[in-house]
């Protein structure tokens, strides 16, 4: 009887840990998807600074409005701060070659819009259109990180809901073992002295 309430004790003891362990690992996935939904705020908030300095470049070449000149730099800068910020998650997405071609452009896109607007005067098309073709190769660059960066978030989601799904079959066939065990190791023998 010692051996069997020791064996029963110990099917409990096993199912508490393994409950204990999946909640913690699902803690943790949690934690880094919450992580990843951050991330992705400051990734979401970048590809709307590229778009913005795009709209304010193009207003440049329309109005030429020393306004939007300050709002283009401005969301430069914007764009600028949130890879230097957050450049961990940004590489998470994109790689350390991508990330760093794109500060580049960054820096080469302000220093081309300072010569366009210092001069004041109509600027050569060459300068118009080395311009044009940097913000558009920063807006794709944002793009590509975007995409990245929910195709990421929805791997983390499907992983997660996988891990749930076997965790919920994994408990379901322990509890269900240590039941038959109970059953099978308590209620015969019990059944057996009814019958004597």
């Amino acid at each position: 009887m010692h051996s069997l309430r020791q064996k029963i004790t110990f099917g409990y003891y096993a199912l508490a840990t393994l409950i204990v362990g999946l909640s913690v690992f699902a803690f943790f996935e949690l934690r880094l998807i919450g992580d990843k939904i951050v991330a992705g705020a400051h990734v979401a908030e970048f590809f709307d600074a590229t778009l913005e300095i795009r709209r304010f470049e193009k207003n440049i070449f329309l109005y030429r409005q020393a306004e939007d000149s300050a709002e283009n730099r401005a969301f430069i800068q914007q764009a600028q701060g949130l890879l230097q910020d957050h450049r961990p998650a940004f590489v998470s997405f994109a790689g350390t070659q991508q990330i760093d071609a794109l500060v580049h452009s960054l820096r080469r896109y302000a220093t081309l819009m300072e010569t366009y607007t210092a001069s004041g005067i109509a600027q050569p098309d060459r300068l118009e259109n080395e311009i044009r073709q940097l913000g558009k190769t920063i807006v794709t660059a944002a793009e590509v990180i975007a995409r990245a960066e929910r195709a990421s978030l929805q791997a983390s989601l499907d992983r997660h809901r996988q891990v749930l799904a076997a965790s919920i079959v994994l408990l379901a066939v322990v509890a269900v073992g240590i039941g038959l065990l109970v059953s099978w190791r308590v209620a015969r023998p019990l059944k057996r002295l009814e019958e004597d």
